[in-house]
């Protein structure tokens, strides 16, 4: 195929990152299909003054590439994606795909895998050890699985990442598209442990802007707990 003699200058990696709540997308390697007219996002890094407000929320085309050169792609469909707009930051977050159904196993779910298939060899006589014991791999890497394609992560200073670029015009047409997060509004927080007590619900985050003095937490009078 002619696209795949040609050199891109827009091929990056997406960070799959565990601790992200959404998908952030750079507008170098997505092709936006929609734009939420309604909602911005605001993006907060890991210092505070890593922060870019009123980004667009919407739909966009990405190609995920592996294999030797490059031989093997995918053409996904991010939904309820921030577009990182003048940026070349990307982040696929493992919270939203797997929301989607999308199965994922990175170095934490191999670490497990690992832990239950030795605890189930050990718990089990020999005679049933033989019978149920699975044909595994040699090397199993971390990777995510598209519609029965295992997408292998690439590790880039010490990042689970995938190789993604911009797709071609004759890509979006002819090329079928796999859909890795839900098409509606994406709220994070059905995901929260609801057994904990929220920080800035608390007094202690709660005070007026000429108050320069904070509850004493010693006090039982100012514990939210005992209202």
């Amino acid at each position: 195929k002619a696209f795949e003699t040609r050199t891109e200058a827009h091929r990056q990696r997406a960070i799959c990152d565990n601790a992200a709540n959404g998908c952030v997308i750079s507008s170098s390697v997505c092709t936006v299909l929609s734009i939420d007219p309604f909602r911005k996002a605001q993006v907060q890094g890991w210092t505070q003054d890593l922060k870019k407000r009123a980004l667009d929320i919407g739909t966009v085309l990405m190609v995920i590439e592996w294999g030797f050169r490059r031989t093997q792609r995918i053409l996904v469909e991010i939904n309820e994606c921030i577009v990182n707009e003048g940026g070349h930051v990307s982040i696929l977050s493992e919270i939203q795909l797997r929301d989607s159904g999308i199965s994922m196993k990175t170095d934490l779910d191999l670490a497990y895998d690992k832990v239950a298939d030795e605890y189930s060899e050990t718990s089990s006589s020999s005679s049933q050890r033989k019978k149920s014991k699975r044909t595994k791999p040699s090397h199993m890497r971390p990777h995510m699985t598209i519609d029965g394609q295992n997408i292998p992560f690439v590790r880039r200073d010490g990042l689970l990442t995938v190789k993604c670029r911009k797709p071609y015009p004759e890509e979006v047409q002819s090329m079928k598209r796999f859909v890795i997060t839900r098409d509606r509004p994406w709220n994070p927080r059905v995901y929260d442990d609801k057994s904990q007590t929220s920080f800035e619900d608390s007094v202690y985050f709660q005070r007026k802007p000429d108050d320069d003095s904070l509850p004493d937490p010693d006090d039982a009078r100012n514990n939210p707990m005992n209202r």
